[in-house]
């Protein structure tokens, strides 16, 4: 900042305009320009960089500065634990140290609701209005609670956070984000995420986000049970259910490409599908919580179900895939659990050689390897595959822990399948 600092006179803004003479870098190539501060009263103030030579200047840069400050009571974890005040976005100390960035993540709501460049929220079809105060920390969204707002609120703060988190990982602009305005110029902007609440079942939640750049639809309803009843309960206050609900996005755009919509449309990709996303669920909750606290249970508080809604608890999970296709496991969710199972045991693992962040770099890295409907056995080739790339120090140590996780499921050296259905498969248990 070469800094010659400047104050006009505010004309129809409602602050006097400041401006400062900086160098700007545009791409590779740096230039003069002014900073320049404008404030908007009950809207936001704004940074604009103005180019400062040529006979046209022209705006290279714009942004809505005022929303940073924000706070709001959610449930990290679920309804069912403590509510805690947290900031909009987390506070950097927050993200594990191996993955932390230098710099603050962008801000997460634009003005005064939860609407920001990355998620936008719904009440249904609606616009989700909430009300808030402004407090000496900031904006406090002030939801009722047990109410539609209160569930909007919680996930946006979830879904933000996934944002941010899965782009410390390996999921960024460049892969197919969601994301308004992508500030790097590569893929696909205008598909911010949009989290809508509904008061009805809705299939307990799903994700749509198959094209980078096209919908990004994520839906959060009540728990439906079919055996015993449904608890009613709403998703949107479970963060393991919007986890997996998120990274079903992440998947969907990852593997064979940002652009392909068919690619896990098959029984054993649709699994992975659901594995991935137990997965993260499981173990960026568990990270959060405290060693004698941790579980392996998913969706424990949305379903009303002590043990969860899959077959094992994922630190006791005793099946394999000799089990593909029978009773108990012959649909996506059941199925997809014993890849999951792999997956877990895996970070663990990794997580004893405080090789945590690794575990969660490779499984994304694996994703962007895969091709269109790969099996469970092309998915556990590609982290392998990831691991070799990484070319860590301790990448043996990484290679075996792969291995032994998922021989332990039947996903050993010499297992195989005949194709991508639940049939066929012959299962190993060589590390």
């Amino acid at each position: 900042m070469p800094n010659r600092p400047t104050v006009l006179a505010k004309g129809a803004f409602d602050a006097p305009v400041q401006a400062n003479l900086a160098i700007f870098r545009d791409g590779d190539q740096p230039q003069l320009a002014w900073l320049v501060s404008l404030v908007v009263k009950h809207v936001a103030d704004f940074t604009i960089v103005v180019s400062a030579t040529g006979k046209q200047p022209r705006v290279l840069d714009c942004a809505a500065e005022a929303a940073s400050a924000c706070i709001a009571r959610v449930f990290p974890f679920s309804a069912g634990e403590p509510a805690v005040d947290s900031l909009f976005p987390r506070p950097l100390a927050d993200y594990p140290a191996g993955i932390r960035p230098l710099q603050p993540f962008r801000d997460w709501v634009e003005k005064d609701q939860p609407l920001g460049n990355n998620i936008e929220m719904r009440v249904g079809v609606n616009k989700c209005v909430v009300p808030s105060t402004i407090e000496p920390a900031g904006r406090r969204f002030t939801p009722a609670a047990s109410s539609l707002e209160e569930q909007a609120v919680n996930a946006f703060f979830v879904c933000n956070f996934m944002h941010d988190f899965f782009s410390l990982i390996g999921f960024g602009e460049e892969d197919g984000n969601f994301q308004q305005q992508n500030f790097g110029g590569k893929g696909k902007a205008g598909d911010r995420l949009v989290v809508s609440i509904f008061t009805t079942a809705q299939g307990n939640a799903n994700m749509r986000a198959q094209n980078d750049g096209g919908p990004a639809e994520l839906s959060l309803g009540l728990w439906r049970n079919d055996n015993p009843p449904s608890t009613g309960r709403p998703t949107a206050l479970d963060a393991g259910v919007v986890i997996h609900e998120y990274a079903h996005g992440v998947s969907q755009r990852l593997v064979s490409g940002r652009l392909k919509k068919t690619a896990l449309s098959q029984p054993q990709p649709l699994a992975l599908g659901e594995a991935w996303s137990d997965y993260f669920a499981i173990t960026i909750l568990n990270f959060y919580r405290p060693p004698n606290a941790r579980r392996f249970t998913f969706a424990e508080f949305a379903s009303g179900i002590a043990g969860g809604v899959r077959p094992h608890p994922y630190d006791r999970f005793t099946s394999d895939v000799t089990k593909l296709g029978a009773k108990g496991f012959d649909e996506q969710h059941t199925a997809g659990s014993i890849f999951a199972a792999a997956l877990v045991r895996m970070h663990e693992e990794l997580r004893t050689l405080s090789l945590e962040e690794t575990a969660w770099r490779l499984v994304v890295d694996s994703m962007k390897v895969l091709k269109e409907n790969p099996t469970f056995l092309h998915a556990r080739d590609a982290l392998l595959s990831a691991n070799a790339r990484l070319n860590a120090p301790q990448a043996a140590a990484i290679e075996s822990a792969i291995r032994r996780a998922f021989a332990q499921f039947g996903m050993g050296r010499n297992a195989s399948c005949k194709n991508t259905s639940f049939k066929g498969f012959t299962a190993d248990f060589n590390a």
